[in-house]
Protein backbone atom coordinates (compact mmCIF):
# COMPACT_ATOMS: atom_id res chain seq x y z
CA UNK A 1 0.00 0.00 0.00
CA UNK A 2 1.24 3.31 -0.97
CA UNK A 3 2.96 5.29 1.78
CA UNK A 4 0.27 8.31 3.15
CA UNK A 5 1.72 11.78 2.68
CA UNK A 6 1.70 15.24 4.87
CA UNK A 7 -0.69 15.98 3.08
CA UNK A 8 -2.94 13.47 2.53
CA UNK A 9 -3.32 12.94 6.31
CA UNK A 10 -4.37 16.78 6.16
CA UNK A 11 -7.28 16.37 3.69
CA UNK A 12 -8.39 13.37 5.93
CA UNK A 13 -8.27 15.26 8.73
CA UNK A 14 -10.06 18.40 7.44
CA UNK A 15 -12.97 15.52 6.13
CA UNK A 16 -12.88 13.74 9.73
CA UNK A 17 -13.48 16.87 11.50
CA UNK A 18 -15.09 18.95 9.36
CA UNK A 19 -12.98 21.69 9.90
CA UNK A 20 -12.55 24.24 6.85
CA UNK A 21 -15.46 22.72 4.98
CA UNK A 22 -13.89 19.38 4.68
CA UNK A 23 -11.39 20.74 2.42
CA UNK A 24 -7.86 21.20 2.46
CA UNK A 25 -5.07 22.09 -0.88
CA UNK A 26 -1.49 22.60 0.48
CA UNK A 27 0.37 22.48 3.38
CA UNK A 28 2.25 25.15 2.13
CA UNK A 29 -1.24 27.39 1.83
CA UNK A 30 -1.66 31.05 2.99
CA UNK A 31 -5.13 29.87 4.32
CA UNK A 32 -5.34 30.97 8.13
CA UNK A 33 -7.42 27.33 9.07
CA UNK A 34 -5.36 25.34 6.50
CA UNK A 35 -2.32 26.34 8.16
CA UNK A 36 -3.54 25.27 11.42
CA UNK A 37 -4.56 22.11 10.33
CA UNK A 38 -0.60 21.54 8.90
CA UNK A 39 0.15 22.52 12.15
CA UNK A 40 -1.65 20.26 13.80
CA UNK A 41 -0.54 17.17 11.76
CA UNK A 42 2.96 17.94 11.92
CA UNK A 43 3.24 18.72 15.29
CA UNK A 44 1.26 15.42 16.24
CA UNK A 45 4.18 13.35 14.61
CA UNK A 46 6.93 14.83 16.06
CA UNK A 47 5.10 14.09 19.29
CA UNK A 48 4.38 10.53 18.58
CA UNK A 49 8.02 10.47 17.26
CA UNK A 50 9.02 12.03 20.86
CA UNK A 51 6.35 9.42 22.62
CA UNK A 52 9.78 7.06 23.34
CA UNK A 53 13.34 6.97 22.93
CA UNK A 54 13.47 3.85 21.20
CA UNK A 55 10.95 4.07 18.07
CA UNK A 56 12.72 1.56 15.59
CA UNK A 57 12.30 4.08 12.71
CA UNK A 58 14.82 6.50 14.59
CA UNK A 59 17.68 3.90 14.93
CA UNK A 60 20.91 4.46 13.13
CA UNK A 61 24.15 3.55 13.00
CA UNK A 62 26.73 6.10 13.42
CA UNK A 63 28.83 6.86 10.40
CA UNK A 64 32.26 4.69 11.53
CA UNK A 65 35.18 6.64 12.65
CA UNK A 66 39.08 6.75 13.77
CA UNK A 67 40.30 7.46 16.47
CA UNK A 68 42.44 10.27 17.15
CA UNK A 69 45.73 9.52 18.77
CA UNK A 70 46.00 11.91 22.13
CA UNK A 71 42.29 12.93 21.93
CA UNK A 72 39.95 11.19 24.31
CA UNK A 73 36.68 12.51 22.49
CA UNK A 74 34.44 10.98 20.17
CA UNK A 75 31.92 13.47 17.71
CA UNK A 76 28.32 12.44 18.07
CA UNK A 77 26.13 12.98 15.03
CA UNK A 78 24.15 15.95 14.99
CA UNK A 79 21.32 14.20 15.01
CA UNK A 80 21.44 12.04 17.92
CA UNK A 81 18.92 11.74 20.64
CA UNK A 82 19.89 8.86 22.58
CA UNK A 83 22.37 6.53 22.37
CA UNK A 84 22.83 2.56 22.69
CA UNK A 85 25.14 2.30 24.93
CA UNK A 86 26.02 -1.04 24.83
CA UNK A 87 26.72 -0.44 21.32
CA UNK A 88 30.03 1.16 21.63
CA UNK A 89 32.95 -1.24 19.87
CA UNK A 90 36.03 -0.44 18.46
CA UNK A 91 37.66 -2.20 15.49
CA UNK A 92 34.26 -3.77 14.68
CA UNK A 93 34.15 -7.00 11.81
CA UNK A 94 37.63 -7.81 13.03
CA UNK A 95 39.66 -10.46 15.31
CA UNK A 96 40.95 -7.21 17.18
CA UNK A 97 37.56 -5.91 18.28
CA UNK A 98 36.88 -4.96 21.73
CA UNK A 99 33.90 -2.94 23.11
CA UNK A 100 33.97 -0.07 25.27
CA UNK A 101 31.61 -0.17 28.21
CA UNK A 102 29.63 2.95 29.69
CA UNK A 103 30.12 4.59 32.74
CA UNK A 104 27.22 7.30 34.11
CA UNK A 105 29.50 10.90 33.96
CA UNK A 106 29.23 11.44 37.30
CA UNK A 107 31.41 8.14 38.29
CA UNK A 108 33.23 8.41 35.52
CA UNK A 109 34.51 11.68 36.19
CA UNK A 110 36.10 11.02 39.87
CA UNK A 111 37.52 7.79 37.95
CA UNK A 112 39.05 9.42 35.13
CA UNK A 113 39.10 12.73 35.22
CA UNK A 114 40.93 13.22 38.35
CA UNK A 115 44.20 13.06 37.05
CA UNK A 116 46.05 12.42 34.32
CA UNK A 117 44.49 9.44 31.58
CA UNK A 118 46.76 6.85 30.52
CA UNK A 119 47.52 5.90 27.10
CA UNK A 120 46.46 2.82 25.42
CA UNK A 121 45.27 1.40 22.07
CA UNK A 122 41.34 0.84 23.34
CA UNK A 123 40.20 2.64 25.74
CA UNK A 124 37.61 0.73 28.41
CA UNK A 125 35.56 3.06 29.62
CA UNK A 126 33.46 5.90 28.43
CA UNK A 127 30.71 8.62 29.27
CA UNK A 128 28.25 11.04 27.64
CA UNK A 129 28.17 14.67 29.57
CA UNK A 130 24.82 15.90 30.42
CA UNK A 131 25.29 18.62 27.69
CA UNK A 132 24.45 16.59 25.19
CA UNK A 133 26.28 18.66 22.54
CA UNK A 134 29.47 17.90 23.99
CA UNK A 135 31.23 14.42 22.38
CA UNK A 136 31.63 11.27 23.78
CA UNK A 137 34.48 10.87 26.98
CA UNK A 138 36.86 8.33 26.79
CA UNK A 139 38.91 7.03 29.85
CA UNK A 140 41.75 6.91 28.07
CA UNK A 141 43.70 8.45 25.47
CA UNK A 142 44.25 6.57 22.04
CA UNK A 143 47.58 5.62 21.18
CA UNK A 144 46.73 3.80 18.09
CA UNK A 145 45.58 5.65 14.78
CA UNK A 146 44.21 2.71 13.08
CA UNK A 147 41.68 1.89 15.29
CA UNK A 148 38.20 2.28 14.03
CA UNK A 149 34.56 2.87 16.36
CA UNK A 150 31.03 2.10 15.67
CA UNK A 151 28.12 2.44 17.70
CA UNK A 152 24.09 2.94 17.12
CA UNK A 153 21.71 5.66 18.51
CA UNK A 154 18.24 6.75 18.01
CA UNK A 155 18.08 9.89 16.02
CA UNK A 156 15.97 13.79 16.84
CA UNK A 157 12.48 13.54 15.22
CA UNK A 158 12.16 13.82 11.80
CA UNK A 159 9.47 16.52 11.08
CA UNK A 160 7.61 17.11 8.15
CA UNK A 161 7.75 19.78 5.99
CA UNK A 162 6.80 19.54 2.05
CA UNK A 163 2.80 18.48 0.85
CA UNK A 164 4.92 14.80 -0.53
CA UNK A 165 6.43 14.62 2.98
CA UNK A 166 5.96 10.65 4.36
CA UNK A 167 6.10 10.22 8.30
CA UNK A 168 9.18 9.04 9.24
CA UNK A 169 7.11 5.65 10.80
CA UNK A 170 6.07 5.08 7.01
CA UNK A 171 8.32 2.50 6.46
CA UNK A 172 6.88 0.41 10.01
CA UNK A 173 3.70 1.08 10.31
CA UNK A 174 0.56 -0.30 7.78
CA UNK A 175 -1.15 2.73 6.84
CA UNK A 176 -4.37 2.46 9.81
CA UNK A 177 -1.65 2.78 12.05
CA UNK A 178 -1.00 6.48 11.01
CA UNK A 179 -4.48 7.52 12.03
CA UNK A 180 -2.50 7.97 15.36
CA UNK A 181 -1.26 10.98 14.01
CA UNK A 182 -4.94 12.08 12.82
CA UNK A 183 -5.83 11.16 16.88
CA UNK A 184 -2.90 13.40 18.21
CA UNK A 185 -3.94 16.04 15.71
CA UNK A 186 -7.73 16.01 17.22
CA UNK A 187 -6.26 16.09 20.70
CA UNK A 188 -4.41 19.44 20.09
CA UNK A 189 -7.28 21.21 17.71
CA UNK A 190 -9.86 19.89 20.48
CA UNK A 191 -7.96 21.94 23.15
CA UNK A 192 -7.63 24.90 20.80
CA UNK A 193 -10.51 25.22 19.55
CA UNK A 194 -12.74 24.38 22.19
CA UNK A 195 -13.93 21.34 20.86
CA UNK A 196 -14.33 19.03 23.70
CA UNK A 197 -16.13 16.03 21.68
CA UNK A 198 -13.17 15.89 18.97
CA UNK A 199 -10.47 16.48 21.96
CA UNK A 200 -12.18 12.95 23.82
CA UNK A 201 -12.40 11.65 20.49
CA UNK A 202 -9.14 11.95 19.71
CA UNK A 203 -7.69 10.91 22.99
CA UNK A 204 -10.01 7.81 23.06
CA UNK A 205 -8.52 6.68 19.54
CA UNK A 206 -4.96 7.51 20.21
CA UNK A 207 -4.66 5.55 23.22
CA UNK A 208 -6.18 2.34 21.11
CA UNK A 209 -3.64 3.03 18.31
CA UNK A 210 -0.74 3.82 20.65
CA UNK A 211 -0.64 0.31 22.27
CA UNK A 212 -1.04 -0.43 18.17
CA UNK A 213 2.08 0.99 16.90
CA UNK A 214 4.12 -0.49 20.34
CA UNK A 215 2.96 -3.59 19.55
CA UNK A 216 3.97 -3.34 15.61
CA UNK A 217 7.18 -2.46 16.62
CA UNK A 218 8.23 -4.45 19.48
CA UNK A 219 6.28 -7.98 19.00
CA UNK A 220 7.02 -9.48 21.88
CA UNK A 221 3.71 -9.76 24.58
CA UNK A 222 5.78 -7.91 27.26
CA UNK A 223 9.05 -5.73 26.62
CA UNK A 224 10.91 -3.19 28.89
CA UNK A 225 11.08 -0.01 26.88
CA UNK A 226 12.30 3.43 27.47
CA UNK A 227 9.97 6.23 27.49
CA UNK A 228 10.86 9.82 27.02
CA UNK A 229 9.54 13.26 27.66
CA UNK A 230 9.34 14.57 24.47
CA UNK A 231 12.29 16.61 25.74
CA UNK A 232 14.80 14.34 24.12
CA UNK A 233 15.23 12.92 28.15
CA UNK A 234 15.52 9.60 29.14
CA UNK A 235 12.66 9.11 31.95
CA UNK A 236 11.90 5.48 33.01
CA UNK A 237 11.87 2.26 31.89
CA UNK A 238 8.12 1.01 31.47
CA UNK A 239 6.56 -2.51 30.42
CA UNK A 240 3.61 -2.51 28.00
Amino acid sequence: MPAITYQELCVAFAQETGINAGTFTSVTSTDVLEQKIARWIRSADLWIQGEYTDWPWLWREAPQGTLAVGDATITKPTDLKWMDYGSLVFNKGTNTFRECEYVPFLQFRQDYERGAKQSTQFPSYFTEVRDRSEPLRLSHLPNDATVTYDFDYYRTAIPLDANADVPAMGDWCEAEDMRLILARAKIMYGASENAPEIQAEGAAEYEDYIHRLVQTCHPENRVERSMGDNQGNQMAVITV
